[in-house]
């Protein structure tokens, strides 16, 4: 619960239980009615979205990952630690393979330097950006400084 007041969305456990139940995105072999009834529900081959607990040596939960796998792509739109960052790594490996990713996107900076000074696989990697904007009357009204925006935050929770 610490992490996740520090976050500028503050997402409680009742919105990420609501982000994992109800996805924008569903599994199917080939598109269906559904697909052509809903306009905002994508059809994927394979799609899941999955909420992770990682527990460490001594039984203490260290942190929390919500992990997308779309087609072999894999995103983290959510990631809450006390620090171990470690055991995320450990973690993203394993799921990498079991799940034969072969794209990992991730935006987090924390996570993304220890990741550079800690290798997460032997692959190719490219930098890539992304922007978020604000009006500035939106920003002197809730007056932060220093934003703290997850993957996840804004739209990107649901695809």
């Amino acid at each position: 619960e610490k992490t996740i007041t520090q976050q500028t969305f503050r997402r409680d456990t009742t919105s990420l239980q609501w982000l994992l139940k109800f996805t924008w995105v569903i599994s199917a072999p080939v598109k269906d009615e559904m697909a052509r009834k809903y306009h905002f529900t994508s059809i994927e081959k394979h799609f899941e979205t999955v909420g992770i607990k990682i527990i460490n040596d001594k039984d203490l939960l260290t942190s929390f990952i919500i992990i997308t796998n779309r087609n072999g792509h894999m995103r983290l739109p959510y990631c809450f630690h006390n620090g171990d960052l470690e055991g995320i790594k450990k973690t993203l490996q394993y799921l990498i393979v079991l799940f034969r990713i072969h794209t990992f996107t991730l935006y987090n900076p924390e996570l993304i330097l220890y990741l550079k000074e800690n290798t997460l696989i032997n692959s190719i990697s490219k930098p890539v950006g992304r922007s978020f904007l604000m009006s500035t009357g939106m920003a002197n009204e809730i007056k932060i400084t220093h934003p703290v925006i997850q993957d996840g935050d804004g739209d990107c929770a649901f695809t």
